[in-house]
């Protein structure tokens, strides 16, 4: 019998035990980040549908309105129900929502919903931007009319501007 042996190998098995637990932390760290690049990634798909969606249906309801003295929409409400037309006129089914929102920022811009609203000089709505200050991961492969994105810093720097709208000021 030897009693110093066992003393020894039992340094080497919580050596190895700790070992062990040391890749398998680094695994699981790893693991999470990549599934975390993969959530916002899909969020980004998300974004560029809900703002798209967005875009085109106020160029829609532009489109319907030209003749009035408020050919935007001064409310995303009226892309649900557009007050200026006989009977039900809908140019989206529900309002999106940003799916890159993030609640702890606030933005001196107007609201809605958690869509930053891009105005004209009239007050109307001419496009939406996400209030994320966070840096996109696409960097690339955007559609003709969002090349711009491709210089953007944050997701705010998206923005979804319909054809026919002029910002009151350039968007931030």
């Amino acid at each position: 019998m030897r009693i110093g042996s066992s003393r020894a190998q039992a340094g080497y098995t919580y050596f190895g035990l700790l070992l062990a637990i040391t890749v398998a932390s680094l695994t699981v760290s790893a693991g999470a980040s990549l599934l975390g690049n993969e959530v916002r990634r899909d969020k980004e798909r998300d974004l560029m549908f809900a703002g798209d969606a967005i875009r085109r249906a106020i160029e829609q309801y532009h489109l319907k309105n030209q003749g009035n003295p408020e050919p935007f929409p001064k409310r995303l409400d009226s892309l649900i129900r557009d007050p200026n037309q006989p009977g039900v006129q809908r140019y989206l089914r529900k309002i999106y929502r940003d799916p890159m929102h993030d609640p702890e920022l606030t933005d001196s811009g107007p609201m809605s919903g958690t869509w930053i609203l891009i105005l004209d000089a009239n007050g109307q709505i001419v496009g939406v931007r996400s209030n994320s200050s966070r840096e996109p991961l696409r960097k690339d492969g955007f559609p003709a009319d969002y090349v711009a994105f491709r210089q953007a810093r944050s997701y705010a720097d998206w923005k979804f501007v319909a054809a026919g709208g002029t910002p009151a000021m350039p968007p931030r």
